[in-house]
């Protein structure tokens, strides 16, 4: 057998089992846990929407290792990202990051900075889950919590 290597051979495999330890690893490298905050005229306070995302985002070469990702969870979308050479995976449904997102990352933790990130989603998602996001107090505390992830907090909602 010719030698290639780990990705090549998830990515082409017909039929692959991913290990939960590779998920986490990929995760480690390639994922993001992202609590979006937004503007809805819908919204009961300060007229915010709050939308915790568990995401990878990798070329488009790639697709089928999202499918078995997204196999694997059970759960999730798959989508063109706007620059066209990128494929998106994210789960967005609270009900799916509560039984397969968190989980997952509790059971296999991750190794890097992103173990605080994850953390920090956790903490913001328990927030959502107790209704404490249709207060002003509880968005104040998502707030803070979104400034510490990954990059922060943007131009718009400062």
């Amino acid at each position: 057998m010719k030698n290639k290597s780990l990705m090549s051979l998830v990515s082409n495999s017909s039929c692959v089992q991913l290990n939960p330890w590779f998920i986490t690893g990929f995760t480690d490298g390639d994922g993001c846990f992202h609590i979006s905050v937004y503007k809805d005229n819908i919204g009961k306070t300060a007229k915010f929407r709050v939308s915790p995302t568990f995401v990878i985002l990798l070329n488009k070469k790639d697709l089928k290792l999202l499918t078995d990702i997204r196999e694997y969870f059970g759960a999730g979308t798959i989508n063109k990202a706007s620059n066209d050479t990128a494929v998106r995976f994210d789960i967005r449904s609270l009900e799916n990051i509560n039984s397969v997102v968190i989980p997952h990352f509790q059971k296999y933790p991750l190794k890097t900075q992103k173990l605080a990130d994850f953390l920090l989603f956790k903490a913001a998602v328990e927030l959502v889950n107790k209704g404490e996001h249709l207060t002003e107090e509880g968005l104040s505390k998502i707030m803070a919590l979104k400034a510490s992830m990954n990059k922060g907090l943007t131009a718009n909602l400062i």
